[in-house]
């Protein structure tokens, strides 16, 4: 059964909302379904099926043998030193 849901949002993200929807062959509505039903699982992980080309890219990047060991505040801070100095 449907129900009526009433937002409040800036008129620019709707005018995007809107585009992207008509690009994408969908509905403003259906996107917030499919939206609320990803972040609202009860396991707490989010609905990879939305996100084709996040899952596509899961797994392509590789650490160097010195880097394979690190957490991800110790890889985070090498490439922030990298990248500012």
């Amino acid at each position: 059964m449907n129900s009526k849901l009433t937002l409040v949002m800036e008129r620019p993200v709707i005018e995007q909302a809107k585009a992207y929807a008509r690009r994408n062959g969908t509905s403003l509505s259906r996107m917030a379904q499919e939206y609320f039903a990803a972040v609202s699982r009860e396991d707490g992980e989010p609905d990879r099926r939305h996100a084709p080309l996040t899952a596509s890219l899961v797994g392509i990047g590789r650490l160097s043998e010195d880097e394979a060991g690190l957490s991800d505040k110790e890889l985070l801070a090498r490439a922030l030193e990298e990248r500012h100095g």
